[in-house]
């Protein structure tokens, strides 16, 4: 026999087993909405799988945030990838910043090119050591390496092609006998 406090409690126990019932479909339902989102982010965004645009989430965060205007919340694509609104931001303005730099120091070397077209990097950053100081910009060699190739300013060294045959020269040449000799037996 049951009394009151137990059938009220029971009542109470089942109202919240359907509230998390509930709950827990929702659950699945987001997590359904959130993989088809990065499937389709994945594809239109030009990566071959999720699991790739996972690895460059930064980059994918900022494309996909660029090409989704008003079909998804930034809190929503951050959520997908894991991570919180203030990373994208802060990545964002890091971004930004290195692009900054990066204009300048082009502007630099594209200064410099005018006079010394074929000047390589590791005398470039010699002689604009000074330039870079008055701007204010720490450049190492390997930035700059970086920096170059991305935009497609380094100097390639030409290709000595070595002359190896000289049929002009002064000594005897004997004549090809076997020229027009045809094989009969290997």
């Amino acid at each position: 026999m049951e009394t009151k406090d137990e059938i009220s409690r029971i009542k109470g126990l089942q109202k919240e087993i359907e509230q998390l019932k509930k709950l827990l479909l929702k659950k699945d339902l987001d997590a359904m909405v959130e993989e088809s989102y990065l499937e389709v982010a994945a594809e239109d965004l030009g990566f071959k799988s999720i699991a790739e645009l996972k690895k460059v989430k930064y980059k994918a965060l900022i494309k996909a945030k660029e090409k989704s205007k008003r079909f998804a919340s930034l809190t929503t694509i951050t959520h997908c990838f894991g991570l919180k609104r203030d990373a994208y931001y802060k990545y964002k303005s890091r971004a930004d910043k290195r692009l900054i730099l990066e204009q300048q120091i082009i502007n630099i070397v594209r200064k410099r090119r005018k006079s010394l077209p074929r000047e390589g990097v590791r005398k470039l950053i010699k002689s604009l050591d000074i330039d870079f100081n008055k701007v204010n910009i720490k450049v190492g060699r390997d930035t700059l390496f970086n920096v170059l190739r991305k935009h497609q300013m380094l100097t390639l060294r030409k290709k000595t092609s070595a002359r190896t045959t000289n049929s002009y020269h002064r000594f005897y040449k004997y004549n090809n006998i076997i020229k027009d000799l045809e094989v009969t037996e290997s």
